[in-house]
């Protein structure tokens, strides 16, 4: 058993369980995009940040800001996924 497929197990969600694998490729292959598409050093360091900003506001118990820091990073690691792709926004 994967760490991976410990954490999907973890959420006793059935079919977080059942397509773990599946999820895992799609994520997987979605980090590898966005990280492409974020090819100028400073968007990698931007979102590395974004993603230090999230840990943050979740070490200070804020579900609000951790959720709108999250809701910003996917809506960048979007765009970058986008721009890799060669699709307009």
């Amino acid at each position: 058993m994967t760490a991976q497929h410990d954490r999907m197990t973890a959420t006793r969600n059935h079919f977080i369980g059942a397509f773990s694998a599946l999820i895992h490729a799609a994520m997987v292959s979605t980090f590898r995009l966005s990280w492409r598409g974020a090819a100028v050093a400073v968007i990698k360091e931007a979102r590395l940040q974004q993603h230090g900003d999230v840990l943050e506001a979740i070490r200070r118990r804020d579900p609000k800001l951790a959720r709108q820091r999250m809701e910003n990073l996917l809506d960048d690691a979007i765009n970058d996924v986008n721009e890799a792709l060669g699709i307009q926004n």
